[in-house]
């Protein structure tokens, strides 16, 4: 939750790389979730609706760039539970008002998670739908530990998904940018990711080549 430092790539994984995310200190338990995200051309929010573990809707907002390094914004206000209430549903209309979309939400149209991305896709977005099997372990760096996230996806595409976000270092309640991105700098140094064949992309930018009917296509050792 807040603002952090994000690093994503798809594609494949060495088994270098299996094996240090093995030794790895556990974070969250692997297991198997559905996220659908929206897709609309010009949108720059990541809005899914999760079934399984965490399920409801959920909105992360990205503030900033550093190179392959990406800040984004989770707050505890962007996290909703279905069916949606009146005061969620007015919040909601006026984000998506704010990026172009006109959306009529009541709750009975934003009931469940099917209600509400008909909603959406009547106002022009497209929802992808990503089935995955998920895990994260705490990496430490030096300056801090730093979640990976370890996620086959089977579904619209079978990909390997690697993430780094950057956690508290040593356990300060705040994180500096400066920090967090220090530590996502040394960790992505320590795992080599610029060897693997991952290609850099968050969610946003994969779901658009998927909602566009494409295929993520990845050239060995492209983390860089």
């Amino acid at each position: 939750m807040g603002t952090h430092w994000e690093w994503r790539g798809f594609g494949a994984a060495t088994a270098e790389l299996a094996l240090k995310f093995a030794r790895m200190s556990p974070h969250y338990a692997r297991h198997q979730v559905t996220d659908t995200y929206l897709f609309r051309a010009g949108l720059d929010l990541n809005v899914k609706l999760r079934k399984g573990a965490e399920g409801g809707l959920k909105i992360k907002r990205l503030f900033g760039t550093e190179g392959d390094f990406e800040y984004w914004q989770e707050a505890a206000e962007d996290i909703y539970s279905l069916p949606l209430e009146s005061e969620a549903c007015v919040r909601l209309e006026s984000l998506f008002r704010s990026k172009g979309i006109s959306l009529r939400l009541t709750p009975e149209t934003a009931a469940s998670a099917d209600a509400f991305i008909n909603s959406l896709r009547r106002a022009g977005c497209i929802p992808v739908s990503v089935s995955k099997t998920r895990e994260s372990r705490l990496l430490e760096t030096g300056e801090g530990d730093v979640i990976v996230d370890w996620a086959a996806l089977h579904r619209p595409q079978a990909l390997i998904s690697i993430g780094l976000e950057n956690a508290n270092p040593r356990g300060a309640v705040n994180v500096t940018p400066e920090d967090g991105l220090r530590q996502l700098e040394a960790a992505f140094e320590l795992l080599e990711i610029r060897s693997e064949p991952l290609r850099v992309l968050n969610y946003l930018q994969a779901v658009e080549v998927w909602a566009r009917g494409g295929r993520i296509r990845v050239a060995a050792g492209s983390g860089s």
